[in-house]
């Protein structure tokens, strides 16, 4: 599964560039005051990278509640095997079950600065240093699921073609899916520790946690109904030969938005760093990351409840030291 980047995506980005670009100008406007200050601020950092999602199963009955208003998913639930799942119902002679959910990918990227909260070193290690930002997470599904119900018949219709009797197989599929999906803000706050940072190479890491909302959320839940018969000759009790086909599918889709809702996440993050050099300035205050967060995060979904899901988010980027 690929992502890509919309145009709400590219104004984030865009911003996030004028506030990177405004802070450097502060910082460096500002850093003969800050060097005799307690807290120091050190550097502005940029990160951006795909972090895959898990996404769960709800049941029609969970889902109703997200879309009370929904057409087609009004009425009395679907009675299918709750244990049975299958990719290609089509395919499956069982009277019916659910679909398997899928993983989702997203884009997370990420922005702000680092302060260090003490002047104090011990054995090459640097540190409490608070990094604080905005982060984003693009489109992503959080549920995905629905049921289906197969009834396929053999010898279903018998006829004669001149002399010639024909048997006929039918398919009957009814198929609901429904899912959820949004986009996250959220502010961004890591208490970290860095060894060897005065050096080319450095690893950092520490715990740390956001709060932001979730946005455009939307429903969606679509309905479709196959129908299908496929004709036989009967050349003998042991001998059938094709003879035609045909087929009928409908589908309808309902699409519901959905307001706002706060989320939260707890993460561990782990990282090594890259000085560029140490001839030219610039360079040398110019620094490449990549880091990686095992991730608790949770999503409010009214009517949904509180989706909670453990991911792992990973990235790389650019920091630019201020003092």
């Amino acid at each position: 599964m690929k992502f890509s980047i919309t145009n709400r995506e590219k104004i984030f980005f865009g911003v996030l560039t004028l506030c990177f670009l405004f802070i450097s100008n502060i910082g460096n406007s500002q850093s003969d005051s800050i060097q005799d200050s307690k807290h120091e601020l050190l550097d502005l950092y940029f990160a951006a990278g795909p972090v895959s999602f898990p996404v769960f199963a709800i049941s029609q009955q969970d889902f109703k509640k997200i879309v009370p208003t929904s057409k087609l998913m009004a009425g009395d639930l679907m009675d299918v095997d709750n244990n049975n799942y299958n990719n290609f119902p089509l395919y499956n002679t069982s009277e019916g079950g659910n679909y398997q959910s899928v993983s989702s990918i997203a884009l997370y990227a990420q922005s702000g600065i680092t302060i260090k909260l003490k002047n104090k070193e011990f054995k090459n290690i640097d540190g409490p240093w608070l990094k604080l930002g905005l982060n984003y997470f693009s489109e992503t599904t959080l549920l995905n699921s629905g049921v289906y119900k197969t009834k396929v018949s053999k010898y279903d219709t018998m006829y004669m073609v001149g002399t010639t009797p024909v048997r006929r197989d039918s398919v009957n599929f009814r198929g609901l899916t429904y899912n959820y999906s949004c986009e996250n803000i959220n502010v961004e706050a890591t208490l970290l520790y860095k060894f060897n940072d005065k050096g080319i190479f450095s690893v950092f890491g520490g715990p740390g946690a956001m709060i932001g909302l979730n946005y455009n959320g939307k429903a969606t839940v679509t309905s479709t109904h196959y129908q299908s018969a496929t004709d036989y000759l009967i050349l003998s009790p042991t001998d059938k030969v094709f003879y035609r086909s045909e087929y009928d599918q409908k589908d309808v889709k309902e699409e519901f938005n959905a307001n706002p809702n706060f989320s939260f996440g707890l993460f561990i993050d782990f990282g090594i760093d890259l000085r560029l050099g140490n001839t030219f300035a610039i360079i040398k205050k110019t620094h490449f990351f990549a880091e990686v967060k095992p991730m608790f995060r949770a999503n409010a979904v009214k009517g949904g409840g509180l989706q909670q899901s453990v991911v792992y988010a990973g990235n790389v980027g650019f920091r630019y030291e201020i003092k």
